[in-house]
């Protein structure tokens, strides 16, 4: 087989299975270790295939849908994901509760009596907290963006707003997460605030499902490292709960079905 027509064949394959191990590489297409680390290279330079823990896996870009058709995907592993975020919140928390629809049902899981504040920039976790007699509601304000169903303010406001509140808890949402484990978002202003929620607030936790992994948006966030857990559900990948072993990252699996 010609190199050509080899490296064709061997991105086709990983793009076909997502990821692939270097000795998997060599049996498939009967090379040596150093063949398939030289071949490899020319096709991560395509800039379709990233090396990661244990191989190589193709690369994904993240599409962000409308909050209506997002709010319907993978609805069950949400939910599994909303009710495990909510049990580590406590009574007399400050909790930050980001924008998207995997945060949003965590609303639902806290206990009616809990006295908590919630800070959220998400209309639709506003109005569903709103019923709630022990809740206080706290947004920093701005302009309403309907495709996000959220509002986005100037980032001076957006800065001095949060880091003046005693936030305990922050419950990140992202658009894709890398292979190489960075959180990634579509927009400046989300990777604005999940940025500065990183760095200031004491305990933060990632809400994604499983396929949200190995899918890159535009801008980097931050790192699984950063977090105190990653949450998400039982159908990760065996790659990927490596990858967040190797890097330490606390992982919280949920089963759905249960």
């Amino acid at each position: 087989m010609m190199k050509q027509e080899r490296l064709r064949l061997m991105e086709e394959y990983i793009a076909q299975k997502g990821f692939a191990s270097m000795d998997e590489l060599c049996r498939e297409f009967s090379v040596s270790i150093n063949t398939v680390r030289a071949d490899v290279r020319e096709i991560i330079a395509r800039g379709r295939v990233q090396k990661t823990y244990g191989g190589v896996t193709f690369v994904q870009t993240a599409q962000y849908s409308s909050y209506e058709i997002r709010e319907k995907e993978n609805e069950s592993k949400k939910r599994a994901i909303a009710q495990a975020a909510a049990r580590t919140i406590g009574d007399g928390d400050i909790i930050y509760l980001d924008l998207g629809t995997t945060c949003l049902p965590v609303v639902d899981y806290i206990p009616e009596e809990y006295y908590i504040t919630i800070l959220t920039n998400d209309l639709g976790i506003i109005n569903r907290a709103s019923h709630r007699t022990n809740t206080k509601i706290m947004t920093f304000g701005g302009t309403y963006q309907p495709r996000s169903n959220s509002f986005k303010c100037t980032f001076p406001a957006m800065h001095s707003y949060i880091e003046a509140c005693n936030i305990s808890k922050a419950f990140l949402g992202t658009v894709g997460i890398s292979p190489s484990g960075q959180m990634t978002n579509s927009e400046n202003f989300g990777r604005e605030v999940r940025s500065l929620l990183l760095r200031t607030c004491p305990k933060t936790y990632l809400l994604a499902d499983s396929s949200k992994f190995g899918k890159t948006a535009l801008l980097t966030y931050g790192s699984l490292t950063d977090l105190t857990a990653c949450i998400t559900d039982s159908s990760l990948s065996e790659n990927y709960r490596e990858l967040c072993r190797s890097l330490g990252v606390h992982l919280m699996l949920v089963d759905p079905s249960k």
